[in-house]
Order: structure tokens, then C-alpha cells, then sequence
């Protein structure tokens, strides 16, 4: 039952326009928390994506350095240490798919 069948005849118009006038302003300001909220999405969204890119970026970074450190580390110490080196690579490797020259 809404406001309008509530007011009756008597000054029913004018009650109507002013309820009438309460739903626009309450669905502008719905309409409106929700345009800002889908914004903040947005901007979250972005946020992530940077996050994501940063992550990668220091992973291929670390696991560069991890190769440049096994690769002396094989150098200065052949026969013991090869192994574990080879290991280090296998690993790094792993955690990186894309198929790189390693050696």
C-alpha cells in the first residue's frame, strides 16, 4: 500500500508529487552510490593489475639473479657444487614456464 492510496481524496495530489519527489531523490542517490562504487572497483581493479605486474617483474628479476649466481657458482666450483646448481636452474625454472636460455 503505498503513500498515495493513504492520502485519500483530500490533498491526495500534492501528497503524491512530494512522495513521488522522496523516490527520485532516493533512487539518484542509489544510482549514484552505486556509479561510485563501480568506481572504486575500477581503481581496485587497476591497483590489482599493478600489483600483479610488480610481482612478475621482481619474480623474473630474482629468478634472473638466481641464474647469474648459479651460473659463477658452477664456474668456480665445478664437480660438487654442479648439482646442486643444476638443481637451483631446474627450480627457478619452474617458477618461471617461458622458455629461456639458461646456459
Amino acid at each position: 500500500m503505498s503513500a498515495t492510496t493513504l492520502a485519500g481524496n483530500r490533498g491526495g495530489r500534492r501528497r503524491r508529487i512530494q512522495w513521488h519527489a522522496g523516490e527520485e531523490a532516493r533512487r539518484r542517490k542509489a544510482e549514484e552510490e552505486a556509479g561510485r562504487w563501480k568506481a572504486g572497483e575500477e581503481a581496485r581493479a587497476v591497483w590489482r593489475r599493478r600489483a600483479r605486474r610488480d610481482v612478475r617483474r621482481l619474480s623474473e628479476w630474482i629468478s634472473c639473479l638466481m641464474d647469474t649466481a648459479a651460473r659463477k657458482m658452477y664456474i668456480a666450483l665445478q664437480p660438487p657444487i654442479s648439482i646442486v646448481c643444476v638443481c637451483m636452474v631446474v627450480r627457478s625454472s619452474d617458477r618461471n614456464p617461458k622458455p629461456q636460455e639458461r646456459w
